[in-house]
């Protein structure tokens, strides 16, 4: 039976960490297709908490509402919905008490050092979205090169009708939609439109989007660096991909865009699904170095 065994092996993977002088622990799902979004009616969902920190005394907090110290923990009242079957761990984050700025930035990015600023319909859960840049490791990376401002709006639409967002080159400018009825996929691969389509709530889909679009945004600073060899290294790839979405096989771009937020949110299918894709992927982010 899973439920003990996850629980009992986290707890003490916890004392160890703890032991090792830890400060902070981070969530971890198994990161395929098999871990809990909620559905119906049911709000358990741990693809939320995939690379969630807190401080090594505190408790996790799920969309659920749930308290736990870590995943298969009922010590603090959670349900038993919220750790049967569960898969996830935990690890260990070594920051000091009195500068956590790498780890509080791991939670939440901020305006005027990753993007300008943030404008939003009242609809638009701001830690939410955001977390995506952290989920990413991208917030190194933008310190260097930020964002210029994140809109949310709750709908986008050209001639064509509606979009999900849209990265603008020349100011770095992010507009993102909440307008999903598009969501709550199964992340089947190569028959979803876009991988942002498997989450379960408009803010969550505006978080991978925000992915989506600043994959734009990394293209055209490296871009500006490597020139025409950039797009024929990725070309090179998307001509034999094997695409995750249907997103994915419009452009080399938009290849580049939708297998990011595959390595980020479907890493292990990805790497299975698409092998030179992930290899892409994770060849270019440790050019720019940043962090996984």
């Amino acid at each position: 039976m899973r439920d003990p065994y996850t629980a009992g092996a986290n707890a003490a993977q916890l004392e160890a960490l703890k032991d090792q002088g830890y400060t902070h622990k981070r969530w971890l799902t198994a990161r395929d297709n098999r871990v809990r979004v909620a559905q119906g009616s049911s709000r358990f969902d741990h693809r939320q908490m995939d690379g969630v920190v807190v401080p090594i005394d505190e408790p996790f907090v799920t969309p659920a509402g749930s308290r736990l110290l870590y995943p298969g923990d009922r010590s603090l009242g959670a349900p038993p919905g919220e750790v049967m079957n569960c898969r996830c761990t935990i690890i260990g984050i070594m920051a000091k008490q009195d500068q956590l700025t790498g780890q509080l930035e791991y939670e939440r990015p901020k305006a005027g050092v990753h993007f300008s600023r943030w404008i939003a319909t009242p609809e638009a859960d701001r830690r939410m979205v955001l977390r995506g840049l952290s989920r990413a490791g991208l917030l190194k990376w933008l310190k260097d090169n930020p964002l210029g401002e994140i809109r949310v709006v709750k709908r986008l639409y050209d001639e064509y009708g509606p979009f999900h967002g849209v990265y603008n080159p020349v100011d770095a400018s992010i507009k993102l939609s909440l307008e999903r009825p598009d969501i709550r996929q199964q992340p089947t691969w190569g028959e979803i439109e876009t991988v942002s389509a498997i989450a379960n709530s408009p803010n969550a889909a505006a978080q991978i989007t925000l992915i989506h679009e600043t994959s734009h945004h990394i293209l055209t600073v490296l871009g500006r660096q490597m020139g025409s060899a950039l797009e024929d290294r990725i070309r090179n790839i998307w001509n034999r991909a094997n695409y995750v979405s249907g997103r994915a096989s419009v452009s080399w771009k938009e290849y580049f865009c939708e297998t990011h937020c595959a390595y980020v949110y479907l890493r292990d299918e990805l790497q299975v699904k698409d092998p030179l894709g992930y290899n892409l992927i994770r060849e270019i982010r440790q050019m720019v170095s940043i962090e996984d």
